[in-house]
């Protein structure tokens, strides 16, 4: 009765836990068989494994990583719930365990491991910078960035991790429960490609039936191929039960088991192990006895139960920093010396409870995982709410003192503590830093749920925080081009901000109401607000604050000569340089080069745009690099090199799309557009106008969608449609909302249809169209056509009419 389970079942990696012989899962197997040899060298393959909490989507990797050659698996990490939280969580821990860096190494140790783990293909300026993009800026003595607070590169991250595969062979990367996986890292995962012939890249990814759910634009051509698991058969979960008890559990017994399960081989095996401990004690354990737990989380809170006191607590202790904690954040939690916390985590690793991990995040700690996600839970719910709450802050204060410089790449994971110890005015702060974090990255919609859960939690909080976040949250709203709800928001951060005496928030706040008046064609009050931004700037004497207001004035120099109008973006650009705000800068040189660009000064232009452009991308800011890289499109438009300039319109239209700037996705389709017509190939060029038409409809930017309108109906005219074009054109030369060179255009492109010999049909729909509201013939002319950022999962159609702003 009381025979153990065979010493060839347990696997070192799970504690003591269970390590059968795979049962079932054959069809599975033979798939991921195939996709390593289908993965060729210089190719990148992806495969989900996707199913429920327990079904075996880690033991199904583990199995296939036996069967292949030593070191053929180079990284296998896993994301855990508080990973969301901390932006390219699941890229550090890529870096952290390809190099063996802990979060505190010594930089130049961390530099050569690093080094060695990408086998030369990385100079010393770049390992340093894929340390700190990574987020491990906290490493003492490294330097990152200016100002201490680095970008972060997508492209770049993707070429570091791809670095890390050894040539001359497939590689495979394992990659868990990427359903908690913060989205930058996923972005990373999912554009990787491998720039050396030499090298096969195959990516195994798991998670649970929802990641569809939390990331929208994730389709199913983000994978090469998708498992999705389905509970053991009847056969299948009786034969596992079989081997899980040996000879210590009656048939009987099993079948109970096996029945209660529903082929889920994690419940198999805690009911298996329940009955087989009441076997060892002499008992008999009876599925229907009352009081017996007959569910998953039922068996393990039995199991719990009988932890002993001490350890409990360390264990529940650990289950409130998450899946993933610290021995010795659970000492300073506790207060119990952390050799003794250690050795209580050693007992509940041997009793199967816990794994420790080979490789510590710090290497001060360490670092323990539970054996599954489902036991952390029941774990944490066994602990008392007024416990709870105080662990969450003890926790939150182990994480600011121990992450050191790296604390914004943490804040989010360190402002749930804080807000579930109910210290409402920490979280609210510390969710201001994590979406400033966000938002230095372009990461616009993660930024905004950071400080809208930072707005509710600082009702209470003084009006420079409020103000904070609420300026915080118009930015994004506005990046996201939600103009309305950005302009209300904004409204709200210029009161608390003047209220709170705060000169510096309010000119911001100014200034980015002023851009929103322009996007949405209000010139007037556009150049009204950019005017007080910079008064307010000024009243303020922050002279960051006033480079900011200035680089405003570029384009408000009304009829003066080019040299006087780019005096203030030249003052700027000197402040930024003198206080070492290279994304000031950065943002400076973009707006010298428009104002260039204006005057067909072409060679200055590209210039700017250029200078631009190294600094966006030293800083890893998606949004800038892509408004740099189509403003030099434009300038090789604009020098007769269409051919050159398409791809350029391309590569910023992918990167506008995977930040979700729809304002972008509008310009970048029209800059396509007009690529086209270049090459004499209109019909493509129709097209991505009404893409533009249709999303500047959908995001209320009626300014581009007159410009694409009247584009579109001159291509009409050309086409021999001139009826068409002149309702078209008629429309938007009557629209106050279409912008004076719009109208303008439109007034041309009217001759053009009236010259046409049509008659009274041109005349008819000419009167028609005057009549006609600027969006009601854009949304005739794109009925049927899916806006391109609502088909890439940016958003869908608004409820409320576009508002008056």
């Amino acid at each position: 009765v009381k025979r153990r389970l065979p010493r060839k079942f347990v696997d070192p990696s799970r504690g003591l836990g269970r390590d059968l012989p795979l049962v079932g899962r054959r069809k599975e197997m033979e798939l991921l068989r195939e996709d390593i040899e289908k993965t060729a060298p210089g190719t990148v393959r992806r495969v989900l494994v996707s199913g429920e909490p327990g079904i075996g989507k880690s033991r199904l990797l583990r199995e296939i990583g036996r069967q292949l050659p030593d070191g053929a698996v180079m990284v296998r990490v896993r994301a855990y719930p508080e990973s969301a939280g901390s932006p390219f969580r699941l890229v550090r821990d890529i870096l952290l365990g390809a190099a063996g860096i802990t979060q505190d190494q010594a930089p130049a140790i961390a530099l050569e491991r690093l080094g060695s783990a990408a086998m030369g293909r990385l100079g010393d300026r770049e390992l340093r910078e894929a340390l700190c993009l990574a987020g491990l800026d906290s490493l003492p003595g490294l330097e990152c960035g200016s100002g201490g607070s680095p970008g972060l590169r997508i492209e770049f991250l993707r070429r570091v991790v791809a670095s890390l595969a050894p040539p001359g062979r497939t590689s495979v990367m394992m990659f868990e429960d990427i359903h908690w996986a913060d989205e930058p890292s996923l972005e990373v995962l999912l554009g990787l490609t491998v720039p050396w012939a030499e090298t096969g890249l195959l990516m195994l990814l798991t998670a649970r039936p929802w990641l569809d759910e939390r990331i929208p634009g994730l389709s199913s051509s983000s994978f090469d191929r998708r498992l999705d698991l389905q509970p053991l058969s009847q056969d299948e979960a009786d034969r596992m039960a079989e081997m899980l008890a040996g000879q210590s559990v009656l048939p009987g017994e099993l079948s109970a088991v096996t029945a209660r399960a529903g082929g889920n081989p994690f419940f198999i095996e805690e009911m298996v192990g329940a009955v087989s401990e009441a076997a060892s004690r002499g008992e008999v354990f009876r599925m229907d006895a009352q009081g017996t737990p007959v569910t998953l989380r039922g068996v393990l809170q039995a199991r719990i139960d009988r932890i002993e006191q001490s350890r409990l607590r360390v264990l529940g202790m650990g289950s409130v920093m998450g899946e993933l904690f610290w021995d010795s954040a659970v000492a300073a939690m506790t207060g119990v010396p952390v050799e003794d916390v250690g050795a209580s985590l050693e007992k509940l690793c041997s009793e199967g409870l816990l794994t420790r991990s080979p490789v510590s995040s710090f290497s001060s700690a360490g670092e323990y995982r539970f054996r599954h996600a489902i036991l952390r839970d029941a774990v944490y719910e066994s602990v008392r709410l007024i416990d709870r709450r105080k662990a969450h802050s003890a926790a939150a204060a182990w994480l600011e003192k121990t992450v050191g410089r790296s604390l914004p790449a943490f804040a989010g994971v360190i402002a749930h503590h804080h807000e579930v110890a109910r210290e409402n005015g920490r979280a609210a702060a510390m969710y201001a830093t994590a979406g400033e974090e966000a938002l230095s990255r372009s990461a616009y919609r993660e930024g905004l749920s950071f400080f809208r859960k930072g707005r509710i939690l600082a009702l209470e909080e003084k009006e420079a925080l409020r103000a904070r976040l609420a300026l915080g949250e118009g930015y994004c709203l506005e990046k996201l081009a939600m103009y309305r709800e950005s302009f209300a928001v904004l409204e709200e951060c210029l009161a608390l901000a003047e209220s709170a005496g705060d000169l510096v928030i309010a000119s911001r706040c100014t200034g980015t109401m002023s851009w929103i008046k322009e996007l949405t064609g209000d010139l007037e009050n556009n150049r009204i607000l950019a005017e007080r931004a910079l008064e307010l700037a000024r009243r303020s004497g922050d002279r960051l604050t006033v480079a900011r207001a200035l680089s405003r004035m570029i384009q408000h120099g009304g009829d003066a000569p080019f040299e006087e109008r780019m005096k203030p973006g030249l003052e700027a650009r000197e402040i930024f340089r003198e206080t070492g705000d290279v994304a000031g800068e950065a943002l400076c040189l973009l707006n010298l080069g428009n104002a260039a660009l204006e005057e067909k000064l072409m060679e200055q232009a590209g210039v700017f745009y250029r200078s631009s452009l190294a600094l966006y991308r030293m800083l890893g800011h998606t949004w800038g690099i892509a408004n740099c890289i189509a403003n030099l499109g434009l300038v090789s438009l604009r020098t007769g090199d269409a051919e050159k300039a398409l791809p350029m319109f391309g590569e910023s239209l992918a990167l506008s799309e995977s930040i979700g700037d729809r304002e972008g996705i509008v310009l970048c389709h029209i800059n396509i557009a007009k690529a086209m017509l270049e090459l004499d190939r209109r019909r493509k060029a129709l097209e991505h106008f009404t893409l533009a038409s249709a999303e500047g409809l959908e995001i209320g930017l009626l300014p581009l969608v007159a410009f694409a309108l009247v584009e579109m109906a001159d291509i009409h005219v050309e086409t021999g449609k001139p009826v068409r074009a002149a309702r078209i054109a008629a429309s938007v030369a009557s629209a106050s909302a279409a912008g004076s060179e719009a109208r303008k255009e439109a007034e041309r492109v009217l001759e053009k249809a009236m010259a046409s010999g049509a008659g009274n049909d041109v005349e008819n729909a000419v009167k028609s169209g005057r009549q006609a509201d600027l969006a009601e013939t854009a949304a005739r002319e794109t009925e049927g056509v899916t806006p391109p950022g609502r088909a890439a999962g940016l958003g869908g159609p608004r409820q409320e009419s576009q508002p008056n702003l």
